[in-house]
């Protein structure tokens, strides 16, 4: 679907509008007095919109004025920013305009030998904001504020099917010509305006065209023109080392007024076919958008979309610190709440290890208790009551001669000696069965060490070595067994 813009134009006092879809001009108005200042456009732009009958919300102004300046600045290689930040500070301190401050339009990048160089087109910022507010106070929404110079660049692709030539493209702007130099791919690279002087009102155009304003009458009309085309080519070859051969001519009246102009040795000159040249600066400039490189408005937009970010940035410094606060306050509540169930998971455990010592206790007692009503551990006989009372059924071959009960922090301590009458290959197995009975008895005693693991360690060497003289014959061997009860 085609976009249905305003196409607004104020060259040199005349306004006149028109209504484009597409590429396609709907409906044209043009006013009937001229409008020589910003306060008054601001009155006449509602006549403008109610004479083209549109009811879009879209609109782009193209403005050609004597307070106009088109400027070449130089500007060394870097970033987009740090470059525009360059640019501003060479355009405040040109002062442009004594009493009021400049906004400006950037072109493309021109490169050159030194760096770079961009063309500017400086316009009163005060004008800028009134013509934005009146646009705004029609509920339309404005595009851009171009020169007629940016329009003519991009209706340059649509004459010429060289991109890389560059070419001079003029039209008249209601007593001001403006000379453009651009390249065939509409790359803006300089532009100058020549006023001139009408024959008629405004309103009434001549049929004769548009007349040079010159300083002798004996001076042919053109020869202020000629001059102006001179002094452009040879601005642009000394520059931007190019020459400028192709002269198009967009309009009919400009036709005219280069009708008796003698172009300079290598230069021809090209008109836009009849059914392009009526409408062919209207649709280019209804096409051209917020991003389009020379809008005046941009860096006033720029400004405002600066502050709307300050602004997003400060509300959301602000949130952001309410939520940093909020958590914080969150953190420290949950920070206690945890310090809280850790003091009461600290008490319960200390509760159930003191149930647990207090029941250990208990059941120390009653075994001293048992082991005091059974007799003497030294006693042979007592010794073998008490391996069977922890589960083990000592065979005729084994004797207990000592046991020893020592109480630990959290448990028992059993060590028992003696000797064994089995014969070499029945020692180690016979030994094994013993511990099998300790561990799978009521109290579950583990063995640590033995005899057994002494002997089945690397090297021979015996965790405890037991003497010999416990052994009564040849034929017996000396055992022990050390462990404990959990």
């Amino acid at each position: 679907m085609s976009r249905n813009v305003l196409v607004i134009q104020w060259m040199n006092g005349a306004l006149s509008a028109a209504q484009v879809a597409g590429r396609k001009v709907l409906t044209e108005w043009t006013s009937s007095a001229p409008v020589e200042t910003v306060d008054d456009f601001a009155l006449a732009l509602p006549a403008a919109v109610v004479g083209t009958q549109f009811h879009g919300r879209e609109a782009v102004m193209v403005i050609e004025d004597r307070k106009l300046v088109y400027h070449l600045q130089e500007a060394p290689a870097g970033r987009q920013k740090t470059i525009r930040r360059f640019i501003e500070r060479q355009v405040l301190k040109s002062r442009f305009f004594e009493d009021q401050e400049p906004v400006w339009g950037i072109h493309q990048a021109i490169p050159v030998k030194t760096g770079q160089r961009f063309l500017l087109t400086v316009f009163p910022r005060e004008w800028v904001v009134t013509i934005r507010d009146a646009f705004a106070g029609e509920g339309l929404r404005l595009a851009g504020v171009f020169s007629a110079a940016t329009v003519l660049a991009r209706c340059l692709p649509r004459l010429s099917n060289d991109a890389s030539s560059p070419s001079l493209i003029t039209s008249d702007a209601a007593g001001i010509l403006s000379l453009t130099a651009a390249r065939g791919n509409g790359h803006l690279m300089f532009a100058r305006s020549v006023a001139l002087v009408a024959v008629a009102p405004v309103a009434e155009a001549s049929p004769a065209g548009l007349q040079l304003r010159v300083a002798k009458a004996a001076t042919r009309a053109a020869d202020r023109l000629e001059q102006e085309l001179n002094r452009t080519r040879l601005f642009c070859q000394q520059q931007f080392e190019t020459q400028l051969r192709t002269l198009w001519v967009l309009g009919e009246e400009a036709r005219k007024t280069f009708a008796d102009v003698k172009l300079p040795d290598g230069m021809r000159m090209e008109t836009a076919p009849p059914d392009q040249a009526a409408h062919l600066f209207l649709i280019e400039a209804a096409a051209m958008t917020a991003r389009s490189p020379g809008s005046l408005l941009a860096q006033i937009t720029g400004g405002d979309v600066h502050q709307r970010r300050v602004l997003a940035l400060s509300v959301a410094a602000c949130l952001l610190f309410a939520l940093g606060f909020w958590g914080y306050v969150n953190h420290l509540a949950r920070q206690r709440d945890a310090e809280l169930q850790s003091l009461q998971a600290r008490a319960e455990e200390v509760k159930l290890r003191n149930d647990e010592n207090i029941r250990l206790w208990h059941e120390t007692l009653e075994k001293k208790a048992l082991v005091a009503s059974v007799g003497n551990p030294d006693d042979p006989a007592i010794a073998s009551l008490f391996c069977r009372y922890l589960g083990a059924s000592l065979p005729d071959r084994f004797v207990v001669s000592r046991m020893e009960l020592t109480q630990a922090s959290n448990r028992w301590m059993v060590r028992l000696e003696g000797r064994q009458r089995d014969p070499a290959d029945e020692h180690l197995r016979g030994l094994a069965d013993l511990e099998k009975q300790f561990l799978g008895g009521p109290f579950k005693m583990v063995t640590v060490s033995s005899s057994r693991t002494a002997l089945l360690q690397e090297g021979g060497a015996e965790i405890r070595r037991v003497p010999n003289v416990l052994a009564e014959a040849t034929d017996e061997k000396v055992f022990f067994i050390d462990g404990y009860i959990p």
